[in-house]
């Protein structure tokens, strides 16, 4: 099984997006990132991370009830967003976080791409000291 495991930071907006720290999103027929669930065999399946900033994570992937691979990772810093009062800004996800004043706040988001997965059932579980703190589950069908 050959899969490739990155992280890096996203910088397209998702609408639509859940409203919790953990999810998969992939291209959409538009061409643009979308939370999904289901893939077919040669998609990349983007894990998506919303928080936690500067903790060390572990990232595990189950797949059809065994682990498949586990990757540590530090979750880069907060980027302090600076804004006027009264300016509504959009984070990369496309959620709306109105500032407040001069220091609009924090935002911390990065992802976990995979190439290459089989077809399949998968589970990401994100680690912080040991303790599970968020997951999300997404397939993988034939083409």
């Amino acid at each position: 099984m050959a899969f490739a495991f990155l992280s890096g930071c996203q910088s397209n907006r998702i609408p639509d997006r859940p409203n919790r720290p953990l999810f998969t999103v992939g291209t959409g027929k538009d061409g643009k990132l979308a939370p999904r669930d289901k893939f077919t065999v040669g998609e990349t399946v983007q894990i998506f991370l919303d928080g936690y900033p500067d903790r060390d994570a572990v990232l595990e992937m189950w797949g059809n009830g065994k682990l498949v691979k586990s990757k540590r990772f530090r979750v880069p810093s907060a980027e302090r967003i600076r804004q006027r009062p009264g300016v509504v800004m959009y984070d990369q996800l496309g959620a709306i976080r109105p500032s407040t004043g001069r220091d609009f706040g924090t935002v911390a988001e990065c992802y976990i791409p995979f190439f290459g997965l089989p077809e399949g059932s998968y589970e990401g579980v994100l680690k912080i000291n040991d303790a599970v703190v968020a997951n999300t589950g997404f397939t993988v069908a034939p083409r």
